[in-house]
C-alpha cells in the first residue's frame, strides 16, 4: 500500500501521481505540520474533488491525535482541517484515521462545520482563514448576508467583512495601505459574483454540489533572502515577490486572497469562437462586455473580471488563475503607464485537473503608504498628492 503524504512539501507533480492509482484506494498521511501551499492547495481540493465524483475511495491517517480536549471542550489539533482542502478532505475520505487508531471523519467533520458556523462561515488555522460556502444550502456564508439567505450580498457588506479579517490577520488598522482596501474589495466583490453566477452550475445548467469559498492567507519574510528559501513556493511566485520586495520590505510580508469554485472553468463559461484555443477564450473572459448570460436590459454584463485586473493594477498585485487544467498568471506591477494590462503567461494546459476555478491575488503589505499603485513609479505616474 503506498502512502501519500499531505504537507508543506506536496507538489503539483505529487498530486498528479494521485490520478495514477484509480483502480485502487487514495491512501494519504496528515502529519503535524500538513499545511500546503496555496496553489498546490487549490489543485489537490479540485483532484480531491474528482477523485470522490468517480467514487474512487480515499483513506486518510494522521501522525498524531486529530481532537484533543485540554480544557473539556474538544478541539482540533491540525490546520489543515480548517482551510477549504481540509473540508474536501473530510467530505471525500471514507475514513480518517488518528494515531488513537480511531475513524475519526464525522467527529471532525461536525466539530469544523459547528466552528464554521459559530464564526458566521469564517475558519481560522494558523495564517489563514476561510469563508465557506456550501452548495446548495448555504451558498452564501452567514458574514456575507445582508438580506435573504440565498440572495447575493451588497458590495459594501463583502468588502466589510473581507477587509475585517485582512485587519485581524495582519494586525494593522489597515487591510495593506491606505487606498488599498477599496481595490482589495473591488476585487473579492467581482470573482464572487463571477463565482456566484458561473461557478455553481455546469454549462448545462445543472446544480453542482459541494464546498466552495474564499481564503485569505498572509505570506511573511523577514528579509528578501527568505523568499529564495520558500522553496514549496512556485517559481512565479517567488520571482514576483523579490521584484517587488522594495515595496513590501517594511511591513515585510505580501497578503494573498483565493475565491475558489466546483464549476465548469472560466474559460468554459463562455461559447467558443471559431479557430479560438483555451488560452484565447480564458484571456477573452477577463476582457469587456464578455459574458454567456442573456443580452438585454439596461444592466452592464460582462465587466466584473475586467475589474479584477483593474482593480489587480492598482495593487500592483500578481494573479494567478486556475480554469480547469489550465494555468495562467498576469503580473500586475509591470503594467505600463496607461495602466493596460500585461498580457496573460500561460503556464500550464494540463494540471491533471479539469473542474473548477481559483483566481487569486497576490500583493505587498505597505505601511504608512498612499495608494498602492502609485508606489511602481516604473509605471512614470505622478503621485495624487503632488501638485
Amino acid at each position: 500500500m503506498k502512502e501519500h503524504r499531505l504537507d508543506e512539501s506536496l507538489s503539483l507533480e505529487d498530486v498528479g501521481i494521485w490520478a495514477s492509482t484509480k483502480s485502487s484506494p487514495l491512501h494519504l498521511v496528515v502529519g503535524s505540520n500538513a499545511r500546503c501551499d496555496l496553489l498546490v492547495e487549490q489543485v489537490a481540493r479540485a483532484k480531491l474533488r474528482e477523485i470522490h465524483l468517480r467514487r474512487q475511495p480515499v483513506r486518510v491517517r494522521c501522525t498524531g491525535a486529530a481532537l484533543h480536549s485540554p480544557s473539556g471542550e474538544e478541539t482540533v489539533r491540525y490546520e489543515l482541517f480548517s482551510s477549504l482542502l481540509g473540508l474536501e478532505l473530510m467530505y471525500s475520505a471514507e475514513s480518517i484515521i488518528d494515531s488513537s487508531g480511531d475513524d475519526v471523519r464525522k467527529r471532525l467533520l461536525a466539530h469544523t462545520w459547528l466552528t464554521r458556523t459559530k464564526g458566521h462561515g469564517v475558519l481560522t488555522g494558523g495564517r489563514r482563514r476561510a469563508i465557506v460556502a456550501r452548495d446548495p444550502d448555504s451558498p452564501i456564508p452567514p458574514c456575507f448576508r445582508d438580506g435573504a439567505r440565498m440572495a447575493f450580498p451588497r458590495r459594501d457588506t463583502v468588502a466589510d467583512t473581507v477587509v475585517q479579517s485582512g485587519r485581524e490577520m495582519t494586525g494593522d488598522t489597515a487591510f495593506g495601505a491606505s487606498g488599498t482596501e477599496q481595490h482589495v474589495a473591488t476585487f473579492i466583490y467581482e470573482a464572487l459574483l463571477n463565482c456566484h453566477e458561473h461557478g455553481r452550475t455546469t454549462v448545462d445548467g445543472v446544480a453542482v454540489p459541494g464546498i466552495r469559498g474564499t481564503s485569505i492567507e498572509k505570506l511573511r519574510f523577514p528579509s528578501k533572502a527568505e523568499i529564495a528559501a520558500r522553496r514549496h513556493l512556485p517559481n512565479f511566485v517567488r520571482d514576483y515577490l523579490a521584484n517587488v520586495w522594495d515595496y513590501m520590505k517594511v511591513a515585510q510580508q505580501a497578503l494573498a486572497i483565493t475565491v475558489s469554485d466546483n464549476g465548469p472553468g472560466i474559460h468554459t463559461s463562455l461559447p467558443s469562437r471559431t479557430g479560438e484555443t483555451k488560452r484565447d477564450r480564458l484571456s477573452r473572459a477577463f476582457s469587456p462586455m464578455q459574458s454567456r448570460k442573456p443580452r438585454g436590459g439596461n444592466i452592464p454584463r460582462g465587466l466584473g473580471l475586467d475589474n479584477v485586473i483593474a482593480s489587480s493594477i492598482r495593487l500592483a498585485a500578481l494573479i494567478i488563475v486556475r480554469s480547469g487544467g489550465i494555468l495562467a498568471t498576469l503580473d500586475c506591477s509591470q503594467a505600463p503607464p496607461s495602466n493596460s494590462p500585461p498580457p496573460w503567461k500561460f503556464l500550464s494546459e494540463d494540471l491533471g485537473v479539469h473542474l473548477g476555478t481559483d483566481i487569486s491575488i497576490i500583493w505587498p503589505q505597505q505601511d504608512g503608504s498612499p495608494d498602492q499603485g502609485w508606489l511602481f513609479d516604473r509605471r512614470g505616474e505622478t503621485s495624487p498628492t503632488d501638485s
